[in-house]
């Protein structure tokens, strides 16, 4: 058979050497380059086609020595589905190769990575069974097919009551694992959820990465607010082309089903999600620091273009990577740029500063104080004012800062916390907040007290000037970068990323490990005072960790240039393991 029947014959044999002919299971479809090129079939030979029809055979791209797919007249998409994702899956080291052949093969660096795709006439020829009702209708709108999610367990109701099945009752778009979003990327998980939306683990089937996909609530209050948020991401893209600013990069944005979607670089865990194995016992202060500036540095670069985040805490600071100790900031959901219109109800409560509660002007200041509040967790594992509503918030404060200065007592809602003479309401009502929680009279609890545990006084007067009351008199970004804490101690330059090994440490003793579902802690193991860069991260007894799954509770160790950067107290353990993606 000759190569230009291959367009039109129902069976291919472009090797001839190997003598067997295979059946194609669809009628032919026209092949498709990365540029959308139809390619010719005078010249097409086996590298092209099986450049062009995607992946089949694991060990056949690990031995280049693909055939002519016996499906090459089918769907592109769904043979993408059962390749690239599952060869990194399950043979990363092999998905490794194919992807440094790919590049080494690529005629130029300005070409895009190399995409297959069919047409929407295509797809609803070929492959309309894989397509419900809705998506008949609406396929014809993209230009391009990538992925279709024909394993997926579709809505497949006609009915336009909650976005034609698409949507809850709330406006949350219904995630269906393996399912298509705008016909390009597969769903692959939920990463989390909150009042704005969802966000889900997607494979992009162009450019065979995967991303963190955020997909907004279809309400219009939540349209409006995403525009801001795409405005802010796009500002810091524009402003920070090298990709040094430690915000989160945004990929792409678009609407799908009537949901704004975000597309973002898949990010590692969150500092809350390091407490938390850590079961709250906190960070050396060696890596607390490693970590404050990388947010420094973010910090600055936010108050040199007027944003505020508005919503600094440890779930929205990640690991870039699961064993490195360098960070990126994320969700700017909230954020506004400084002059705008400013929301009056911002920030996490255990978070929010005292000019915000109080109801007063606020600019870059308040990440300033989230940045203060969230070093003494990091450190000792506990929220430094962990109050149960405002009011309790307030008085938290005021217990370990003292009273705030006039200015803000004057402020919009001043006269909920404190009388008509200046003096917190919960003082005259035995020492009790809102909710009847005890709290002591102004200034009475120190930092000093909160951080008895630390010996480093730089680090006490680092917090402290965070933590300034007045909001301009608060140590600025610029400022914490030169504090002695920062500069001090510093074997190397911290804005690179430094790799840190993690490996088992030797066998300890241990009496709080023993269960995984021990009670969170805040006892801390200390070398004498000295920082020894410790931090606790147990693995629990079958949680999935790097490339295996934990036996036993697992001890760990981070190491960098042959230190030890931290290291868990738990039971034995065998090879090399990584912080767990969550």
């Amino acid at each position: 058979m000759e190569n230009s029947q291959l367009a039109f014959d129902g069976s291919c044999n472009p090797t001839k050497a190997h003598g067997t002919a295979k059946t194609c299971l669809f009628p032919p479809l026209t092949i498709c380059n990365g540029h959308g090129e139809a390619l010719s079939m005078k010249n097409l030979n086996v590298t092209d086609v099986s450049e062009a029809a995607d992946d089949l055979s694991l060990s056949a791209i690990a031995n280049d020595a693909m055939e002519l797919p016996h499906c090459l007249n089918s769907c592109p998409v769904g043979m993408a589905n059962i390749s690239i994702r599952k060869m990194y899956e399950q043979n990363p080291k092999m998905y490794e190769q194919y992807i440094r052949k790919q590049e080494s093969t690529r005629p130029g660096e300005d070409r895009p990575p190399s995409a297959h795709f069919i047409t929407p006439q295509q797809a609803l020829k070929f492959c309309q069974n894989s397509l419900v009702p809705y998506e008949e209708r609406e396929i014809v709108k993209y230009k391009k097919i990538y992925y279709l999610g024909e394993d997926a367990q579709k809505c497949s109701t006609l009915d336009s009551l909650n976005n034609y099945g698409n949507d809850d009752a709330n406006g949350f778009y219904r995630i269906v694992k393996a399912d298509h979003i705008a016909y390009r990327y597969e769903v692959i998980r939920l990463l989390g959820r909150g009042s704005f939306g969802q966000v889900v683990k997607a494979f992009d089937h162009r450019k065979r990465t995967f991303v963190a996909l955020k997909i907004i609530r279809n309400q219009q209050p939540f349209h409006r607010q995403v525009c801001s948020e795409v405005n802010i991401l796009s500002l810091l893209c524009r402003m920070d082309e090298e990709n040094k600013s430690n915000t989160v990069r945004m990929i792409d944005h678009f609407t799908f089903r009537n949901h704004k979607c975000i597309i973002f670089e898949l990010l590692s865990i969150s500092l809350y999600d390091v407490l938390r194995l850590s079961k709250y016992r906190g960070i050396n202060l060696k890596v607390v620091r490693r970590f404050a500036f990388d947010i420094l540095q973010c910090l600055d670069f936010l108050k040199r273009y007027g944003i505020i985040h508005c919503d600094l805490k440890p779930e929205n600071i990640v690991l870039r990577q699961s064993d490195r100790t360098g960070v990126r900031v994320i969700d700017f959901g909230s954020s506004c740029v400084k002059g705008s219109r400013l929301y009056s109800y911002i920030q996490s409560r255990f978070y929010r500063a005292p000019e915000v509660i109080l109801g007063c002007v606020y600019s870059t200041p308040i990440d300033m104080w989230s940045f203060g509040c969230i070093l003494v967790e990091l450190f000792t594992g506990n929220p430094l004012f962990p109050g149960v509503d405002e009011k309790d918030q307030m008085a938290l404060i005021i217990e370990t800062l003292g009273v705030p200065p006039p200015k803000l007592i004057n402020g919009r809602r001043g006269s909920i916390f404190f009388d008509q003479d200046g003096l917190p309401k919960y003082c005259r009502n035995m020492n009790c907040s809102h909710k009847g929680k005890e709290r002591g009279p102004p200034g009475s609890r120190s930092l000093r007290d909160v951080l008895k545990r630390c010996d480093n006084g730089d680090f006490i007067d680092f917090v402290n000037k965070c933590l300034a009351l007045d909001p301009e008199e608060r140590m600025t970004p610029r400022a914490a970068l030169k504090h002695s804490w920062i500069r001090t101690k510093q074997s190397s330059s911290p804005s690179q990323q430094r790799k840190a090994t993690v490996e088992p440490s030797d066998p300890k003793p241990s009496t709080d490990q023993s269960n995984s579902n021990t009670k969170p802690t805040t006892d801390r193991r200390r070398n004498n005072g000295q920082e020894n860069a410790e931090i606790l991260l147990p693995i629990p007894s079958g949680q999935r960790c790097g490339n295996g799954i934990a036996k036993n509770n697992t001890s760990i160790t981070f190491r960098e240039n042959g230190n030890i950067l931290a290291e868990s107290a738990a039971g034995p353990s065998s090879g090399r393991l990584k912080l767990p993606f969550l």
